[in-house]
């Protein structure tokens, strides 16, 4: 059950991200080089890795996307 809630969980964290991307018009290797970082490493932030480097990523995003 824990399992199919992080699934689920790490699906709406892409989801959201990649729907903030298309809102702005910024693609994610785009926003690898706004935020310094290779674009894999936005991919794995985006997928829901967790990472440091990823939650450190996907800070930067949420605050450069406006997102809460």
């Amino acid at each position: 059950m824990l399992d199919q809630t992080l699934i689920e969980a790490a699906k709406n964290t892409e989801t959201e991200f990649k729907v903030a991307l298309l809102r702005h018009g910024i693609t994610q290797r785009e926003m690898a080089s706004m935020l310094n970082a290779n674009p894999a490493q936005i991919n794995r932030a985006i997928k829901g890795d967790v990472s440091p480097k990823s939650n450190e990523l996907r800070e930067k995003m949420k605050h450069f996307l406006d997102i809460k």
